[in-house]
């Protein structure tokens, strides 16, 4: 309980003794730093990085103390994580870019990272170029094969990546279209924003949707000595999880290799079993009361964290929850 009693105190605000003050920030000729009163920021330096035309979406570490922006402006930027200068400029997307993924090293030790975007295009991109900006990027390879946008990338495996939006694709990390699965037939024709790896002895995922259940969809491996490769199970029916939110899922979150869980627009967090895909916990954000009312900003469920073994962190609307995933919920 140590680290759940030191995390209250932060929010507190007693994190620091009364008469402690955090050091100036440094001044930069460069960049633009924040100036503004922040006696409890551990930080002791920030800057505002300038470089997007639209609103950042994603952010993602990289290998080499580098990281990655995405934005609705259509560029991919890599920052020096130490200085906050750009790296390189990455241009090829003609529509936001709304999701990023480092991809393993092969053996030629090349950094590669694949991007999704609304463009329903799919590139790899080759960070070891030292060209600073590049008209249309160091593109290793651009694919069309998705019929809508692209919102999330997910590594299921070393060689394996999933991507989802309006139907769900199997790739290798050579973006190389292993298998694609149609949802237009489906009745939750609404574009997957999340799709997770299940920890289990098979390979399964879960997706979320603007739905209000959760689905599930199995892979299956190839075998040793087949030529085939990795593919979604069509004998098999698409499965709901048991229980349902009452308005559309928002957020989808591993908690660990037992559990994960999802929230809603209007509030309430599901805890699942991986093992059994069933509901262990449900958690509302507002009283019986309310519930039935019409849902607005104020109540969505926009992310979920880990902060410590056992507890999590859902911003819902303005504010933010705590809650025991194993216990009872904490204010």
């Amino acid at each position: 309980m140590a680290s759940i009693s030191a995390l209250r105190r932060w929010l507190s605000g007693d994190r620091y003794p009364q008469d402690a003050r955090r050091p100036p920030a440094k001044v930069d000729d460069t960049y633009q730093t924040v100036q503004d009163d922040q006696p409890h920021n551990p930080y002791t330096e920030a800057l505002l990085l300038h470089g997007h035309s639209g609103p950042v979406l994603k952010i993602c570490n990289i290998p080499g103390n580098r990281f990655v922006t995405l934005s609705d402006d259509t560029l991919i930027i890599v920052w020096d994580a130490e200085s906050g200068s750009r790296l390189q400029v990455l241009r090829g997307h003609t529509a936001a870019v709304t999701c990023v993924l480092s991809l393993p090293r092969s053996s030629s030790e090349e950094d590669i990272i694949m991007t999704g975007s609304l463009d329903k295009s799919l590139r790899l991109w080759n960070l070891n170029s030292e060209e600073m900006v590049i008209e249309e990027g160091p593109c290793v390879r651009a694919v069309t094969d998705h019929s809508g946008a692209i919102l999330c990338l997910t590594q299921l495996g070393h060689d394996l990546v999933c991507s989802g939006g309006h139907d769900l694709c199997l790739w290798d990390t050579n973006g190389a279209l292993l298998d694609k699965f149609d949802r237009c037939t489906l009745p939750d024709t609404s574009d997957v924003h999340t799709v997770l790896r299940l920890e289990t002895a098979h390979l399964s995922v879960v997706a979320a949707s603007n739905y209000k259940c959760l689905s599930v969809f199995d892979i299956e491996k190839p075998m040793l000595t087949d030529k085939g490769c990795y593919k979604f199970m069509r004998d098999q029916k698409r499965r709901y999880l048991n229980q349902s939110h009452v308005y559309p899922i928002t957020f989808l979150s591993g908690i660990s290799a037992s559990f994960f869980a999802s929230g809603c627009q209007g509030g309430s967090i599901i805890v699942w079993s991986v093992q059994h895909l069933s509901a262990l916990k449900i958690f509302y954000c507002l009283p019986q009361p309310q519930r039935e009312l019409t849902t607005t900003e104020f109540t969505k469920v926009s992310c979920i964290e880990v902060v410590a073994e056992g507890y999590v962190f859902a911003a819902v609307g303005c504010g933010f929850k705590m809650y025991d995933v194993l216990g009872q919920e904490s204010e």
